[in-house]
């Protein structure tokens, strides 16, 4: 019995790491805060933003990955972000 369900081609870790997803960088009182918005709750923070966007990436790998071993759907990243800052934007209005 053939399953449907399954992909004719899967994408690796590697494949989604190469992806431009869209990052939002947020100023706080102490350092700076960066996520990325396509991957609810991949959430990275730093004194500088080097920090916040190298914390980002290991954030990024784990989210990606622990997505993939346990069978998640992982989100591709838009064509564009504006729809994305546009609804960041008006929450933080």
């Amino acid at each position: 019995m053939t399953n449907l369900a399954t992909p004719t081609s899967e994408k690796t870790l590697a494949d989604y790491l190469q992806m431009r997803y869209t990052i939002l960088l947020i100023p706080e009182e102490d350092g700076w805060g960066a996520l990325i918005a396509e991957l609810r709750g991949c959430v990275g923070a730093g004194d500088t933003i080097e920090e916040a966007l190298a914390m980002l990436a290991e954030a990024k790998e784990a989210w990606i990955g622990g997505s993939l071993k346990s069978g998640d759907p992982v989100p591709e990243p838009l064509a564009d972000g504006s729809e994305i800052l546009d609804v960041w934007y008006k929450r933080k209005r």
